[in-house]
């Protein structure tokens, strides 16, 4: 250092370890060792942040580096000073610093180490990357479409995403120009009726089966029929009888009066007015001879008017469970006995129930009496006799009246007698008096009194004849 120091002074001039003349570094006339002069005045590596003691260094990014420290702060690879790249005053090697720093392609996500790349869709694309995602035909970023973050050539994004044509099945481009009806999407062109073809508004056609139809040819096919003149009800139809009509042709088919449906009378599948068919079908009333309309009544094989049906000689009414007939005409029940049923020959009044016939004449039973002791005869087991138009018991009328058997001497109480010989007989006991041989009224032989057989009678008169 050109000065002269004694041995022991001779020290660094920081630690004070003791230098020699040939070992020492000097700095602004000091001597220092060398750990404390590289430690004081040489550069440090950036990399390791320790002393350069020899030229041997790179300088990059503005800073000194060792060598070996210069290193990709990524991955460690030993760099050069001019083979590298810097980001944030790190360097990367080529690799890395395209990995962690360029833009990522969106197709292939590999990074973009150039400029030449596209921007679309808020994205960055190699240009080969920059694709159809269906078909992968090269898209340009002026032609192209998008959906949801991927691009389409235009025929793949309509064929995919735009509206098929519910008329041709094809894709929508125009969505401008989309006819939109029935729930469906339609080209201008192809919105047409299903029958004629005809071009259709879609604010004026008619749907059948999700079919668009012009109003001529829907009510040609499908409106209902009128069941009058068989043509198409386009509005709405009067619904009457199981079948539609149109509201002019509903009307009576004897005398065209308009009818609704509210207000009509149907016979055999025609419509009538309240006034013809009450004349034409309805049942005539036997009494009034007028169409039943309401109620009808039955009765006598005939039809009435509940109200027509009427006593004929009192004119009350009748029901159907309260009526005598006769002659084919209704009675009350007090008119019928009182004019048709028999009278009891004792006390004159019509006999309604039980009634007894004898003598000719009719009776209540509990009237046919026994005139000499009342005895109701009705029950009687032995009947009763008769005798000058009157009505007697047995035993009264055996009493007063019975004539007695000559031959047997008791009474004769039936009506058959024999009457002969001026006497009276039963006739089992008018026989002869010999044999003993039933006799006829006109048939007999009276010889002194008695009756005989004409063999017998013969014997009584002349007994020799008899026996040669």
């Amino acid at each position: 250092m050109g000065k002269q120091w004694h041995p022991q002074c001779f020290q660094c001039d920081k630690c004070a370890v003791p230098l020699s003349p040939d070992n020492y570094f000097e700095k602004n006339g000091k001597p220092y060792c060398e750990a404390d002069y590289h430690k004081l005045f040489s550069p440090k590596c950036e990399g390791c942040h320790l002393p350069i003691k020899d030229g041997n260094f790179v300088n990059a990014l503005g800073h000194n580096w060792h060598p070996k420290c210069f290193n990709c702060a990524q991955c460690g690879k030993n760099l050069g000073p001019n083979n590298f790249y810097e980001k944030n005053g790190k360097p990367y090697c080529k690799d890395d610093y395209h990995k962690l720093f360029s833009p990522k392609c969106a197709g292939c996500y590999e990074p973009i180490t150039d400029n030449n790349y596209i921007k679309a869709m808020g994205k960055d694309w190699h240009p080969d990357c920059f694709k159809c995602n269906t078909c992968e035909v090269p898209l340009s970023p002026n032609n192209f479409y998008e959906k949801a973050g991927k691009p389409y050539c235009e025929r793949d994004y309509h064929k995919l995403f735009s509206p098929p044509c519910a008329g041709c099945d094809q894709p929508i481009k125009d969505l401008k120009t989309m006819v939109k009806a029935l729930g469906k999407n339609w080209h201008p062109e192809c919105f047409q009726c299903h029958k004629c073809h005809k071009k259709l508004s879609p604010t004026d056609f008619m749907e059948k089966s999700g079919k668009p139809y012009c109003k001529e040819d829907y009510h040609k096919l499908f409106s209902p029929k009128c069941s009058e003149c068989n043509l198409p009800i386009e509005g709405t139809p009067l619904v009457a009888m199981g079948r539609q009509w149109h509201p002019n042709c509903f009307k009576c088919c004897q005398c065209a009066t308009p009818l609704s449906p509210n207000n009509f009378k149907e016979k055999d599948g025609k419509p009538y007015c309240n006034k013809h068919f009450q004349e034409m079908f309805l049942p005539k009333c036997y009494g009034c001879k007028l169409p039943i309309a309401d109620k009808v009544l039955k009765a006598l094989g005939k039809t009435w008017h509940p109200e027509c049906f009427a006593c004929v000689q009192c004119h009350k009414p009748l029901g159907t469970d309260g009526y005598r007939e006769k002659d084919g005409l209704p009675y009350c029940d007090f008119d019928y006995h009182a004019l048709f049923s028999p009278k009891c020959a004792a006390c004159h009044a019509p006999i309604r129930e039980k009634c007894l016939t004898a003598m000719g004449r009719t009776w209540h039973p509990e009237h046919f009496l026994c005139q000499h002791c009342n005895k109701q005869l009705s029950d009687d087991p032995e009947g009763y006799h008769e005798h000058n138009d009157k009505s007697y018991c047995r035993p009264c009328y055996v009493e007063l009246f019975a004539p007695y058997c000559r031959a047997c001497n008791k009474p004769i109480v039936d009506k058959i007698c024999v009457t002969a010989l001026d006497a009276k007989w039963h006739p089992d006991c008018f026989v002869c008096r010999d044999c003993h041989c039933p006799l006829k009224t006109g048939n007999y032989f009276e010889f002194e009194g008695e009756p005989y057989c004409e063999d017998h009678f013969r014997c009584k008169m002349c007994p020799d004849c008899v026996k040669l």
